[in-house]
C-alpha cells in the first residue's frame, strides 16, 4: 500500500490530492485544498508552517491519511477484495467517523453533503438542492419526533412526508426534486452497505414530473438587452454580463464566474467542466457578443441566485421584452417569466433554430439523449416547419418521372 499527497501543478497554486495505490487498484480524493508551490514541503507532503492555517490544513489531511490507513486494514481485515468502489466506501466511512451515519439516514445525508461540498466535484446548485431536501426531512423529523433510520424510507413514509408538505402548497416537481433525492442519497448508502431496504425502490415512490412551460429569448431579444444603457446601473450591468454570457456560451450561470480572456484562443473558447469528479473539456466558437463582454472591464461579481433573478427581470422590462405569454391559462408579460436558466435554455434554442446539428448543442448543454433536448428547447410548430421547409425534400423540383 502506497499513500501520498501530490499537487497537479509545480509552478502555481493548484489542488492537493490524496492518492492510494494498492496492487494496481487506484484512488484518488480530493479534499477542496489548494496549495502555493512555496508554503508546500514536497518532501514530508505537508503544508510548510508559513501562516496562521498552516496547523489546521495539515490536521485535516492528517485524518484523511488516517481514514485511508484505517479504511485498508479494515478490508484487510474482512479478507474482502480491495477495489476502487471498497477502499472509497471504507474511506469515506472512516473519515466521517460518525457512529450513526450507519443506521440513520439524515445524519448520513448531512455527512455526505459535507463530503460532497469539500470535494469541489459538485456544482453549488446541486448543493443547494441537496441542503434543502436535508432541511426539509429534518423539519420533519422535529415535527413527528421520530429519527429516520434507513429501514424507515418506504411507501409509509413518503405519504406521511408528503402530507406534512402539502400544507406549504410545493409546486409537484419542487416536490418531485426533494423526493427523487431521497433515493439517490437512499441509492448511495445501499452501494456502501449500510442498509439492505429496497421498499423505497418499488413504482410509485417518486412523483411524476408535470411539464413546465419555459420561455426563451430569441436573438434579437438578447441584442436588446445587450444595447441597454446601463451607465448609472452597475448591478445590473453585472446581471447583463453573467445573464448574456450563458445566453451565447450555453454554460450556466455559475460557470460564467470562471471564464476569462485566458480561456479565449483562434475565435474560440475553451472550459474545462467537472462533474462528478470527471473532468469534460468544452469547446465553443465564440460569439461576438462574448468577445465583446470578455474584452470589456467589467466583472461578473458575486451576486446571489435570487438577486440576479430580480435584475435579469428588470433588464428585459427596461429592453421592453414584454410580449404577452399565456402559462396556467394567465397571460404575463414575457420579462417576468425570464431567470437565470432562461440564458441557457436560449443558447439551445437559438443554435437549434439556426440548423446547427442538435447532437452538437447537446456537446455543450450535457443533453445525453436527443429526446430530452428536444423537450428542453422552445420552438413553436411554425418555426419548426419553418426548419423542415430548408430541407431538400420540400424544395423538391416538379418533373415528370420517366
Amino acid at each position: 500500500m502506497t499513500i501520498n499527497f501530490y499537487r497537479k501543478s509545480k509552478t502555481k497554486t493548484s489542488g492537493i490530492y490524496m492518492q492510494y495505490l494498492h496492487r494496481g487498484e487506484r484512488y484518488i480524493y480530493s479534499p477542496g485544498l489548494s496549495v502555493d508551490p512555496k508554503d508546500w514541503n514536497e518532501r514530508k507532503q505537508r503544508y510548510k508552517y508559513t501562516h496562521d492555517e498552516s496547523d489546521e490544513l495539515n490536521d485535516q489531511l492528517n485524518e484523511i491519511s488516517k481514514a485511508i490507513k484505517k479504511a485498508h486494514s479494515t478490508l484487510m481485515a474482512r479478507n474482502e477484495p480491495i477495489t476502487k468502489q471498497s477502499i472509497e466506501r471504507e474511506f469515506l466511512r472512516a473519515l466521517r467517523g460518525d457512529e450513526g451515519v450507519g443506521k440513520y439516514f439524515t445524519i448520513y445525508v448531512e455527512k455526505l453533503i459535507e463530503y460532497r461540498k469539500a470535494s469541489g466535484q459538485y456544482a453549488p446548485g446541486s448543493i443547494e438542492v441537496y441542503d434543502t431536501m436535508l432541511k426539509k426531512l429534518q423539519d420533519y423529523e422535529a415535527v413527528r419526533g421520530v429519527q429516520l433510520t434507513f429501514d424507515d424510507i418506504d411507501m409509509n413514509f413518503r405519504y406521511d412526508f408528503l402530507a406534512y408538505l402539502k400544507p406549504f402548497r410545493f409546486k409537484q416537481n419542487y416536490l418531485h426534486k426533494i423526493v427523487s433525492n431521497i433515493g439517490l442519497f437512499m441509492n448511495c448508502a445501499l452501494g456502501e452497505g449500510l442498509h439492505t431496504n429496497l421498499r423505497y425502490k418499488i413504482r410509485g415512490f417518486n412523483l411524476p414530473k408535470t411539464e413546465t412551460y419555459n420561455v426563451y429569448l430569441s436573438v434579437e431579444e438578447l441584442l436588446s438587452i445587450y444595447h441597454l444603457d446601463l451607465e448609472n446601473f452597475p448591478g445590473l450591468d453585472r446581471a447583463r454580463y453573467r445573464f448574456l454570457m450563458s445566453a451565447f456560451t450555453g454554460l450556466r450561470y455559475s460557470d460564467v464566474m470562471k471564464i476569462t480572456e485566458d480561456n479565449y484562443h483562434d475565435g474560440k473558447l475553451y472550459v474545462n467542466m467537472q462533474k462528478g469528479g470527471k473532468n469534460n473539456r468544452l469547446v465553443i466558437p465564440c460569439h461576438p457578443v462574448v468577445k465583446a463582454l470578455l474584452a470589456s472591464d467589467l466583472k461578473a461579481g458575486k451576486i446571489s441566485n435570487q438577486k440576479l433573478n430580480e435584475n435579469i427581470k428588470r433588464l428585459c422590462q427596461k429592453a421592453k421584452i414584454k410580449d404577452p405569454v399565456f402559462k396556467d391559462g394567465k397571460a404575463y408579460p414575457k420579462y417576468k417569466l425570464v431567470t437565470t436558466h432562461t440564458g441557457r435554455r436560449s443558447f439551445a434554442t437559438n443554435a437549434y433554430l439556426a440548423g446547427i446539428d442538435s447532437r452538437q448543442i447537446m456537446r455543450i448543454t450535457g443533453h445525453r439523449t436527443e429526446a430530452n433536448f428536444l423537450k428542453y428547447i422552445k420552438i413553436t410548430n411554425e418555426q419548426a416547419a419553418d426548419i423542415m421547409a430548408q430541407s431538400d425534400f420540400f424544395k423538391m423540383p416538379l418533373r415528370k418521372v420517366e
